[in-house]
């Protein structure tokens, strides 16, 4: 087998361009090699074009460390990068480092509606405080470099941060079990339910959507949805705080072994629901008008 264009391995091609360095004057260039190989019965294969770009001068590397990052919403960003210089005889010198923000992308946003301000820093580090990253979002960062000596030199380089989602937080207040009277209302909390990456924020609660259900159990699966005396299914609201008053609870029909079981489910844009489920309602000692929920 035989080629018409040989081809030198990349390792030749970098210290020849060490050696034969190019004028100053001189643009960057791109050259093509293109290789065909002939077998012994005469045949001839596709060519195939290697391009090779051939700088006017060497630019350095830029590394970043660490080279990606992906973190929570409430933790700090902080990342550095490093310029790593050619072997082959170039001036160096002090260089300058611009970061930026080339690009947003979380779902099918591609513009932030935070604060993009704190992406806007020189220096070799970059350090973004937590609470400001939009949780399940992506940031393309811009690093352009350039020499001091000589801002006609620069390079550039992008860092990926990409901010991870935690689970909503579903929650019934008064633990797993609570009791219950037709002598009083019944209050059902799941105000205590957050959104992790926004804990202690305020607002944020407004933004979640609650969804309750109540089940009858048997053998500690759920059987049926809950129903009045009348056969009508048992609707809860769609807020964190529901209340069954004293006629809701005298509708339902005291539950012996098997407790009811409320569960509150909650939601938050395309967020997965997560809930929280509670034993309930025990109306066996509804004689002297006291309901447990166990």
């Amino acid at each position: 087998m035989t080629t018409h264009s040989p081809m030198r391995s990349a390792e030749s091609l970098e210290r020849c361009s060490c050696l034969r360095r190019a004028p100053k004057t001189e643009l960057d260039k791109t050259y093509e090699i293109v290789i065909t190989a002939t077998d012994f019965l005469g045949a001839t294969s596709d060519q195939v074009v290697f391009p090779i770009l051939k700088m006017s001068s060497a630019a350095p590397k830029l590394i970043f460390m660490p080279s990606t990052l992906s973190l929570f919403r409430d933790q700090t960003v902080m990342v550095k990068v490093v310029a790593e210089f050619s072997e082959c005889p170039i001036e160096k010198g002090s260089l300058v480092f611009k970061w930026s923000l080339e690009s947003y992308l979380s779902g099918t946003v591609t513009e932030s509606t935070g604060d993009v301000s704190v992406f806007e820093a020189a220096g070799s580090q970059l350090w973004v405080p937590g609470g400001v990253l939009d949780a399940g979002a992506t940031y393309a960062l811009a690093v352009n470099a350039y020499m001091d000596n000589d801002p006609s030199k620069s390079f550039a380089g992008t860092f990926s941060v990409q901010v991870k989602k935690r689970d909503l937080a579903a929650s019934i207040c008064r633990s797993a079990a609570i009791s219950a009277s037709t002598m009083r209302d019944l209050v059902l909390d799941a105000s205590e339910s957050i959104d992790p990456d926004f804990d202690g924020e305020s607002g944020q609660a407004d933004d979640l959507h609650f969804a309750w259900t109540c089940s009858i159990t048997e053998d500690g699966e759920v059987f049926n949805p809950c129903r009045t005396k009348a056969g009508a299914q048992l609707h809860l609201g769609a807020q964190a705080i529901v209340t069954l008053g004293y006629n809701d609870l005298s509708a339902m029909y005291p539950t012996a072994e098997y407790p009811y079981l409320f569960e509150s489910k909650g939601s938050k844009g395309s967020m997965m629901s997560q809930s929280f489920r509670m034993s309930n309602l025990d109306r066996s000692s509804h004689s002297n008008g006291f309901n447990q929920i166990r």
